[in-house]
């Protein structure tokens, strides 16, 4: 059951209060923006309210997690005051916002801020002031190839990402359907901006001499009516697709689902990550989707499903203690909790790793040299990495595989281009959900989605299905062993650590913000 915006609103206020003591009180003492002897200001912009504001809870949890670190004596003895404004996922919005937090509030870094279109909307803003604008809520490639190639004119080196990439996630599907549907008639919905698109680049990039197979790609605008969802949805059968792709944020995702179900209609099925998570998909089956076979993938925990582990202890802990008002969508499995937490240990990891008296450049190149497993909201086997030629700092996701692997994209010699999907993934089922997998990218230019072929695994329904493995240029898949080698390209190949071999239940959902 999901929380009541008003009470969500009075919880952030209640977390949040430190900075109503503090006022605007960054007035540095150290010289460095938001940083005081006492206290760090941060801040974000996210929808509380308008049609995204499913992901509301994130800065919750961000909040609870950066009260349990102020509670147990801060960072370096400074408290974290995190100031989260409303943009109702709405550019127009973003930018005053983000404004307001710079010249108003003195942020010392802009963190977490969500979705596509309000981070391009203020890139250009924050980079060229030399302001961090770390940990995004969202997957768009362009946070990791516009560090070193110029994107809008110049080159974004004070943008960093957190989640896995949107076209490699793409990707991933278009190489199962390569790999189990041949002929396949594909449909997709995706949402008519940067963000839809690039998942729809992602895919077409994936399905290469095959992308003609996409027999209808339907577009919607943000906050379309359920009806409107609805006619995209019955275009689409009618263009004869039985595969049906779904790129859309949570809302609409489950209009799709909803939709599908009420004209009978029952193709193959993807659902991107950023709406795979189980209280949204608890929402669709109230409103009557059916959501059996459906694919998607994810990279942290699950509450529900590894309830005994520390990290999962641990979060469920922070939430009761600091936002008890969540405790009910925690337990209903929520991930967008545990999302929440995850980014906000990130920040925390970095903002250790920045220094006694952190600067602004220092926090840029401590969250650009991670390497740490340690992150206890992640799904097992995960890595949080970075360097200079590593920009993408998560590039793994959970998978469906009988037994849990990691695979490392190949560094391919292919044509720079706009997007370095961290691609080598697999998918899970929804009806059986079983292991994880790694991916791993280079930094592109800027134009459209690369080429580069990468193998994926998925569960299938027959025991022999799952035993074999498809091979695909620069990676490949190993049979009938409890773990694997990671492959990092065709001619070198270099050994990782493989995550357990321990099973999930059929119910782990993982999302990512859009």
């Amino acid at each position: 059951m999901a929380v009541n915006r008003r009470k969500l609103g009075a919880l952030l206020c209640a977390l949040l209060a430190t900075a109503a003591v503090a006022g605007t009180a960054a007035a540095s003492h150290t010289g460095t923006p938001g940083v005081t002897k006492k206290q760090i200001v941060i801040g974000g912009t996210f929808p509380l309210t308008g049609p995204a504001a499913l992901y509301a809870t994130i800065p919750a949890a961000e909040a609870a997690y950066y009260a349990y670190v102020n509670a147990h004596g801060g960072v370096f003895h400074r408290k974290i005051v995190d100031k989260v404004l409303d943009d109702q996922y709405d550019p127009s919005q973003t930018v005053p916002q983000t404004t307001k937090l710079v010249e108003q509030n003195h942020v010392f870094a802009v963190v977490g801020s969500l979705g596509t279109a309000p981070i391009l909307a203020t890139w250009n803003y924050l980079n060229t002031r030399k302001i961090p604008q770390v940990l995004v809520a969202t997957g768009d490639a362009y946070w990791g190839n516009c560090v070193h190639h110029k994107c809008q004119g110049s080159t974004k080196p004070w943008t960093l990402g957190w989640q896995p990439d949107y076209p490699g996630e793409a990707k991933l599907y278009s190489h199962y359907i390569l790999a189990h549907k041949a002929g396949a008639k594909i449909g997709v919905i995706y949402q008519n901006d940067a963000y839809g698109k690039n998942y729809l680049a992602g895919l077409k990039t994936g399905l290469g001499s095959h992308a003609n197979e996409i027999v209808d790609a339907e577009s919607y605008n943000l906050g379309d009516s359920a009806q409107v969802i609805a006619a995209h949805i019955v275009a689409l059968r009618a263009h004869g697709a039985d595969t049906f792709v779904i790129f859309a944020t949570p809302t609409a995702s489950i209009q799709s689902l909803v939709a599908k179900t009420l004209i009978g209609w029952n193709p193959l099925t993807f659902l991107n990550n950023v709406s795979a998570n189980r209280i949204f998909e608890l929402k669709a089956a109230q409103s009557g989707a059916n959501l059996d076979g459906v694919i998607s993938t994810g990279y942290v925990a699950s509450q529900t499903l590894q309830p005994n582990l520390p990290g999962m202890k641990l979060a469920k802990n922070i939430i009761h203690t600091y936002a008890p008002s969540l405790d009910q969508d925690f337990a209903a499995g929520d991930l967008n909790l545990v999302y929440g937490l995850g980014s906000a240990w990130t920040f925390v990891y970095a903002l250790k790793h920045a220094g006694k008296n952190p600067t602004r450049a220092s926090l840029m190149k401590a969250l650009r040299h991670m390497n740490t497993t340690k992150n206890p909201f992640l799904y097992p086997g995960i890595t949080l990495q970075t360097s200079a030629k590593r920009t993408f700092p998560m590039e793994q996701l959970t998978t469906s595989t009988t037994r849990r692997r990691l695979f490392r994209r190949p560094r391919s010699s292919s044509s720079r281009t706009t997007f370095s999907p961290s691609s080598a993934v697999s998918a899970r089922r929804r009806s059986s959900p079983r292991g994880t997998t790694s991916t791993r990218g280079r930094s592109r230019r800027c134009s459209s989605p690369p080429a580069t072929r990468t193998g994926a695994t998925a569960s299938t329904t027959s025991a022999r299905a799952r035993r074999s493995r498809g091979r695909s240029a620069g990676s490949r898949t190993i049979r009938g062993r409890r773990s694997s080698t990671p492959i990092t390209s065709s001619r070198t190949r270099r050994a990782r650590r493989s995550a357990s071999s321990t099973r999930t239940t059929p119910t782990a959902r993982t999302t990512s913000p859009a």
